[in-house]
C-alpha cells in the first residue's frame, strides 16, 4: 500500500473543505434547541414563621429541572435552580442561602416545609 505524504493528503482535501465552508446557512429557528422546553409554569408563594411572604413563578423544563424567582412587597427577591431530584439552593438578594430538597419532587402542584435556624419555611405551588 503507497501512503502519501500529509501535505498531499492536505493538498487533495482543501478543495472538498472549501466547498463545504458556509454552504449550511446559520438558521436563527435551530438556536431554540440550545434552551430546554417549558413544561409547566406555576405560581409558588413561600411562607415564613417570621411572617415573611414571597410570591413568584416556577418554570418547569423538560429534564425535570426547574428554575424560580421569588420577590416579596419589601423588595427581597429570592431565585434558584432545582435539579432533577428537587435539589438546589435558593439565594436572595439580602444575602440569605437556603438550600432546598424537595421530596416528591416532580409534581404539578404541592407542598414543602422546611426547617432552618431561627425559622421555619413553607412552599407551596400550582
Amino acid at each position: 500500500m503507497k501512503t502519501r505524504s500529509p501535505l498531499v493528503l492536505a493538498a487533495l482535501a482543501a478543495p472538498m473543505l472549501a466547498a463545504c465552508s458556509g454552504s449550511v446557512p446559520f438558521d436563527p429557528s435551530l438556536s431554540a434547541f440550545e434552551q430546554p422546553a417549558t413544561v409547566a409554569t406555576m405560581d409558588i408563594t413561600w411562607s415564613s414563621s417570621t411572617g415573611e411572604v414571597l410570591t413568584g413563578t416556577i418554570w418547569a423544563y423538560v429534564g425535570y429541572f426547574s428554575e424560580y424567582r421569588l420577590s416579596s412587597t419589601e423588595g427581597v427577591v429570592c431565585e434558584g435552580e432545582t435539579n432533577r431530584q428537587g435539589i438546589g439552593v435558593m439565594a436572595c438578594n439580602d444575602g440569605r442561602q437556603y438550600p432546598i430538597a424537595i421530596e416528591g419532587y416532580g409534581r404539578f402542584s404541592g407542598s414543602y416545609t422546611a426547617s432552618y435556624p431561627g425559622e421555619e419555611i413553607q412552599i407551596s405551588w400550582q
